[in-house]
């Protein structure tokens, strides 16, 4: 069988797919991959790169359409597998009308309760539009899933429902190391109490949010530290913002962490204060580690944090709510514990060894 994923920027494949390609590959199928980009890896047997636009009405994504039909008409693919909203759109529609399976995974519709409108009305009308040239959409969460439910689709075809695509327990419990090796790796106190995040620097993942409501906590506890693994547009920005406050010594941007996993065993707790996400990875690892969390209550991010069951939730830029949650966390060693234990126990069903074999299954004609 030959397969085409199909995907807007190399990080997807990177991020997200690279484990379903070598599984398909080892199974014995031909697995080819297109992207704006030229990264590959094992399982890929070709790499096509063509300009998509994460603008989905740019116009290098008409040209992209063109060179992807090409490639289908040429390779006589089984199944395209699409992913991410524009070559998510444009991969259907280069496969409307031939004799191909097509697969769509919807990691986070662009049209969450709460978006903006021009959202709603963008991506929502693409995602109906694209739902008539679909076999499978596979959604992450059960917001998404009850919005596919709306569309219609090929004959037969329809959406399901499968939470993210598997997270490596066992690989993120084998990075366990000692807290104080860590600690002293970068620098933190022994006694220091520390928050961490991981995400791009960018609007979205919200950051500054934390900095800025924690900045009287920071100045009058000399011990609180907040580390940020990720790199983006804003690092620039958030670097002379944090020298701003005064608060250089405390709060500490890490860059980009091949060791993402690894520092969070030197941590206290993951906080997550994004404003949209679909079911977001990081949250996910956190759990695996058995960090207590703080996290907005969104789409996804409540798919996975019960408030005060196992872990905290408040609504976005709600500063007061961030607060008691980070304080209760703060001053309840036993609270902390408690969460840790049981997003362990929670996180069990989004594990790779019981996720794969159902996106797998999806790759069956």
């Amino acid at each position: 069988m030959k397969i085409l994923f199909c995907t807007t920027i190399d990080l997807q494949i990177q991020t997200f797919h690279w484990r379903t390609i070598k599984a398909l590959s080892d199974m014995g199928h031909t697995v080819d991959a297109v992207t704006n980009g030229t990264y590959t890896t094992d399982g890929i047997s070709h790499k096509y790169t063509v300009p998509f636009n994460r603008n989905p009405l740019h116009p290098d994504n008409f040209k992209a359409l063109s060179m992807l039909k090409e490639i289908l008409k040429e390779n006589q693919y089984d199944i395209i597998s699409c992913h991410s909203p524009t070559a998510g759109f444009y991969g259907r529609l280069a496969a409307k009308g031939m004799k191909i399976k097509v697969l769509y995974t919807a990691h986070g519709f662009h049209f969450w309760k709460g978006a903006p409108l021009v959202n709603t009305l963008a991506y929502k009308n693409m995602e109906k539009l694209a739902a008539h040239w679909t076999d499978v959409l596979m959604t992450i969460n059960p917001e998404d899933y009850a919005a596919a439910q709306t569309f219609t689709y090929k004959p037969k075809g329809g959406p399901v429902y499968i939470p993210g695509v598997g997270v490596d327990v066992k690989a993120i419990q084998d990075a366990k190391e000692d807290k104080s090796v860590i600690r002293t790796e970068l620098g933190l106190p022994e006694e220091a109490f520390v928050l961490y995040s991981i995400g791009e620097l960018i609007p979205r993942k919200n950051h500054k949010f934390v900095i800025d409501t924690l900045a009287e906590e920071f100045r009058n506890d000399s011990s609180l530290h907040y580390c940020i693994a990720g790199s983006g547009k804003l690092t620039e920005e958030l670097t002379d913002h944090i020298k701003e406050l005064g608060l250089e010594n405390q709060i500490h941007l890490l860059g980009f962490r091949k060791d993402a996993r690894k520092l969070m065993y030197g941590m206290d707790v993951f906080v997550f204060p994004s404003y949209q996400e679909g079911l977001p990875v990081a949250v996910m690892e956190a759990m695996a580690a058995g960090m207590p969390i703080i996290a907005t209550d969104i789409r996804g991010n409540h798919d996975l944090i019960h408030h005060e069951q196992n872990g905290l939730l408040y609504p976005c830029d709600d500063k007061e709510s961030f607060l008691k949650c980070f304080r209760a966390l703060r001053d309840d060693g036993g609270m902390r514990s408690a969460f840790g234990r049981q997003v362990m126990d929670d996180i069990q069903v989004c594990s790779l060894e019981v996720v794969e074999p159902q996106i797998l299954d999806l790759y069956r004609i």
